[in-house]
């Protein structure tokens, strides 16, 4: 794919780089074969950025339609699909910001302290 818009790094980007690219950005694209303590997806919806991943690891878990975040599941290994999602990623207006207020309302420290609280007392 040679397009000016699509940016590749196929390498570990660290935490300052990860966070400046996705504020930079429209879409962030994270095509993992697999995933485990990642936080990629997490970080660039906090930030209000739209998402494309693969189906693996806690990605399709955070970005299923019942979630009201803003991103798109493709499966492992379909590159058509991967590239159709984000050519149409890039082409449409979309707005983030409510999905950004979303995840950090859900995944907020305060969420979470409760949750752990609730749990420890049953």
């Amino acid at each position: 794919m040679d397009d000016p818009n699509i940016h590749i790094k196929n390498r570990y980007v660290p935490n300052d780089e990860l966070a400046k690219d996705i504020c930079d950005s429209r879409v962030a694209v994270f095509p993992y074969s697999s995933s485990t303590g990642t936080h990629t997806v997490q970080t660039s919806l906090a930030l209000g950025c739209k998402v494309v991943a693969t189906d693996v690891g806690s990605f399709k878990e955070l970005l299923t339609v019942d979630s009201g975040l803003v991103g798109d599941i493709v499966p492992y290994g379909n590159i058509k699909k991967l590239v159709a999602c984000m050519r149409e990623s890039l082409e449409t207006d979309f707005d983030c910001s409510a999905s950004a207020e979303k995840f950090s309302r859900i995944y907020s420290v305060e969420n979470w302290a409760q949750f752990v609280f609730n749990e420890v007392k049953k």
